[in-house]
């Protein structure tokens, strides 16, 4: 079974169970989760569950995680430039590695 983070609803909810003191057990029933799984992200956001930082300190692991684009600005404005044009894929591609191969 593959893991899903939780959406920034649960994470609200989350962050209201949190605050009415309800068990992991419980808040894991009422959100239809795990409770190993509501346990680890109050584990993440200890002190004080916040539903906003939890989410934004997701996000930024996850940009962390995420590859770096291959696409330069020069190589955005030719695809731009040609697709206005109504090339077709297959000749922004060619044109595209053309331009990559020189520099």
């Amino acid at each position: 079974m593959s893991y899903t983070y939780f959406t920034i609803i649960e994470q609200e909810k989350l962050e209201a169970y949190f605050i009415l003191n309800f068990s992991c057990r419980k808040i894991a029933n009422l959100m239809g989760r795990h409770y190993s799984t509501i346990a680890r992200g109050l584990q993440r956001n200890k002190d004080n569950y916040n539903s906003i930082i939890a989410q934004n300190n997701y996000d930024k692991k996850r940009k962390a995680t995420l590859g770096k684009t291959k696409l330069s600005r020069d190589i955005t404005i030719i695809i731009e430039e040609k697709l206005q044009c109504t090339w077709s894929l297959e000749q922004i591609a060619n044109i595209v590695l053309h331009k990559k191969n020189k520099l």
